[in-house]
């Protein structure tokens, strides 16, 4: 994974994201399988950070699950009066939902080993590069770049400030500690923006890639798309 250039190992995701989209159990099911072997290379203290985002996720997985299998109209899941065949799930809800689900938990695993093996400064690098093209729309790629360093600079400290704010919340109902919660973070956020010292962001540059390496996101590409037809 370390000889595979950055703006390469970006590109690549961005593919998998987009079959990952699809909702097809082929690519899905090959791009599974896939992760799992670069993880098990990468080693397996990686998969700790994924674990804690599933985790993070649990409730998404609930709405998505009750909204796929309950309100997708198809065939019940048991053959029972038509009163009681109401509250089953279907069974093209089940299927559709199972491979949303499973396609979330796929592209939660690929984050992960994107962010594990390519450090801050190589990824910041590596979209510098590849939103120079916007510069033909106006747009302007030093600027994204510095946003988006800023972002992951600012995330971790909001982050701690959450946690913060939820144990200085009073102890009452957990919508309305939720909403003081909330309240108390906007609060420190902005006070900790006018507290803050400008400094100069820098992006390193890393190249560009070589042209032999971009026959991996192609390659990738072209199998996962053999996967999706018929």
């Amino acid at each position: 994974m370390r000889a595979i250039h950055p703006v390469i190992r970006v590109v690549s995701f961005f593919v998998l994201a987009g079959f990952l989209s699809i909702g097809d159990l082929n690519p899905l099911m090959m791009a599974a399988a896939a992760l799992v072997i670069l993880h098990g290379i990468a080693g397996g203290m990686h998969l700790r950070p994924a674990m804690l985002m599933l985790r993070r996720m649990r409730w998404l997985f609930l709405s998505l699950v009750i909204i796929y299998f309950w309100f997708t109209p198809g065939e019940p899941l048991f053959s029972l009066p038509p009163a009681l065949s109401a509250w089953l799930p279907t069974l093209e809800g089940m299927e559709e939902g199972t491979i949303r689900i499973l396609s979330l938990i796929t592209l939660v695993l690929a984050v992960n080993l994107l962010l594990q093996t390519t450090s801050r400064e190589q990824l910041l690098s590596a979209i510098h590069w590849l939103a120079r093209p916007l510069r033909l729309l106006g747009v302007s790629h030093d600027r994204l770049a510095v946003r988006m360093a800023l972002v992951l600079e600012t995330v971790p400290k909001v982050q701690a400030l959450s946690a913060q704010a939820v144990i200085a919340t009073p102890q009452s109902r957990t919508v309305d500690r939720i909403g003081d919660a909330a309240a108390v973070l906007y609060r420190q956020v902005l006070a900790r923006a006018d507290d803050e010292i400008c400094h100069a962001v820098e992006i390193p540059a890393n190249g560009r890639p070589a042209a032999v390496q971009w026959l991996y996101p192609l390659a990738l590409g072209v199998v996962l798309w053999l996967a999706h037809l018929p």
